[in-house]
């Protein structure tokens, strides 16, 4: 309905002009504008501006004012078309754009949906629950607010918003603490409350402590209005204070202040913390505690930028190079600079290597701890000389990798030194070996082993000269080709089958002599057999 105080009807043009102010009403919908012309031919209503008017009911999105340039009603096909078009709701929501078209529902029913294109752009009044008035909104309420190039708002079948899709390059939605850029976002409504936003075709998610970009992605908000749970998917790359990583799919929990990261059948999640790599099954990010931690076919490069990194304790090489890591269970702690490996440990660099159930490496203490099935490789020392080669020979031992197992072992860089405890067992190249209870070995700037001790009831073995001794203290000193071996008295056996006891047996030149120490007012003992024997 159309009202105004004079109309001037046109036959030969069928038009019918309100040169005076005009009140237009369809449904709760309310114009007003300073003059009008009805064309009959075409059914529509022309509305000259200024125009200013209001929506009454929920039918209208609780529209409370409006203003348009102009405007335009198609009568039969129902449809309101606004230029330069500002709205505001009860709830405090705006919409502005360029021209905005409004499909009415028939016999004045709700309206079906509103098409927005050019500059559009709007608030989001903070949400509200049943405990808040229209005065007092709900504590903790996000205020939202979104540009675009084109909208389409459409209606329940109660007439209340039930999805906005804003589309741009990029269109944008945004509040206090947080921004969604994407060429497409959906918003979906509950109860007249922002519920749920999806984002697609390359989305860029950016927050006080974190941001992320995906192919696509989607927010969900809690009655309040909070968002919550936010997830990315296709192409992710998350960065977090510092940390930087890129997987399949990326969910962060606000409430926790957790970024939960997976990947897929083509590549695992990864994450770069500072100067370390992490690649696993799922990665989280822990905003609160500051710890990366990945789990299944967990991967770590360890010091993998020289110019950044902080760990500096390796038990496995050069300090100044990375170590890598794998395990079921990884954890990097930057606030205790403690890195974690769980279940199936291991942890090498070039040729030298640590295997355990656990092992667990400190900065701050400067150790390297690792418990249960230890197994230690370690290489020999690279500035070491090497001697000519001999094909009919093995290489010496000085020039082989030891490898010790044992329960549990302990490496304090300060002095370089590797404490193995547990049923210790020494090998050396392919015939060196010597078992005991307790064994410590100390590095030297090489990485390379210095010396060896192996004690409580030892038993050593070289079968390449078929040698085997018995003591209670063994100290092997590989680069020098010696071992000296206390006892009580200490015994050597030959292959021979000739023996010499004695407090302190020195094995020089990799077994080609021993020398014998009595022990104090003591004397050695040594049994030659003979030929016939």
């Amino acid at each position: 309905m159309a009202e105004t105080s004079e109309g001037e009807y046109h036959p030969a043009s069928r038009t019918l002009d309100a040169p005076h102010p005009v009140h237009f009403t369809r449904g709760s919908i309310e114009l007003n504008a300073p003059s009008a012309r009805y064309d009959l031919n075409e059914k529509t209503l022309h509305l000259a501006g200024p125009l200013d008017g209001s929506g009454g009911g929920s039918d209208s999105a609780g529209l409370s004012k409006l203003t348009a340039r102009s405007g335009l009603y198609r009568r039969e096909d129902g449809v309101l078309e606004l230029a330069t078009v500002d709205t505001l709701s009860t709830s405090g929501d705006r919409y502005a754009a360029d021209h905005m078209t409004v499909k009415m529902g028939s016999s004045g029913g709700h309206t079906e949906w509103m098409h927005g294109v050019g500059n559009v752009h709007g608030i989001l009044a903070p949400g509200r629950t049943t405990q808040s008035t229209p005065t007092t909104p709900t504590p903790n309420a996000v205020q939202r607010q979104y540009t675009a190039d084109e909208s389409l708002l459409n209606f329940d079948a109660a007439g209340k918003p039930s999805t906005l899709t804003l589309t741009g390059s990029p269109a944008v939605l945004w509040e206090p603490k947080r921004r969604l850029t994407a060429p497409k976002i959906e918003l979906t409504f509950s109860e007249g409350r922002l519920a749920a936003a999806k984002a697609w075709g390359g989305l860029r998610l950016e927050g006080d402590t974190s941001r992320g970009q995906a192919d696509r992605g989607s927010l969900g908000f809690t009655p309040e209005g909070a968002a919550q749970n936010v997830v990315l998917e296709g192409s992710v790359v998350v960065e977090s204070e510092g940390r930087k990583g890129d997987a399949a799919k990326a969910v962060e929990l606000d409430a926790e202040g957790l970024w939960l990261l997976t990947g897929d059948a083509t590549h695992a999640a990864r994450v770069q913390s500072g100067a370390d790599r992490l690649s696993a099954d799922r990665i989280e990010l822990d905003r609160p505690h500051q710890q990366v931690r990945g789990q299944g076919r967990a991967r770590a490069v360890l010091g993998a930028d020289a110019q950044k990194r902080d760990r500096t304790v390796t038990f496995i090489g050069d300090p100044k190079r990375p170590s890598y890591g794998k395990a079921d269970r990884i954890v990097l702690d930057d606030k205790t600079q403690v890195a974690t490996l769980s279940g199936s440990a291991s942890l090498w660099q070039d040729d030298s290597s640590l295997f355990a159930d656990d092992i667990t490496l400190s900065d701050v203490e400067k150790t390297v701890t690792a418990v249960q099935n230890v197994r230690a490789v370690l290489a020999p020392d690279k500035a070491a000389p090497k001697p000519a080669e001999k094909p009919s020979r093995q290489p010496p031992p000085e020039h082989a990798a030891s490898v010790v197992t044992s329960k549990r072992m302990l490496y304090r860089d300060s002095d370089r030194s590797s404490r193995f405890e547990g049923g210790v067992l020494v090998t050396r190249g392919t015939g060196w070996q010597a078992s005991g209870g307790e064994s410590t070995a100390w590095l030297n700037q090489n990485q390379g082993v210095d010396c060896m001790e192996i004690s409580g009831d030892v038993d050593l073995a070289d079968h390449t000269v078929g040698r085997t001794a018995r003591a209670e203290k063994v100290v092997d000193y590989p680069k020098q080709g010696k071992s000296v071996l206390w006892g009580a008295p200490a015994r050597v056996t030959e292959a021979s089958g000739n023996q010499v006891a004695g407090a302190v047996l020195t094995i020089y030149d990799q077994g080609g002599r021993v020398e014998v120490t009595a022990p104090e007012g003591g004397k050695t003992e040594t049994i030659h057999r003979t030929e016939k024997d």
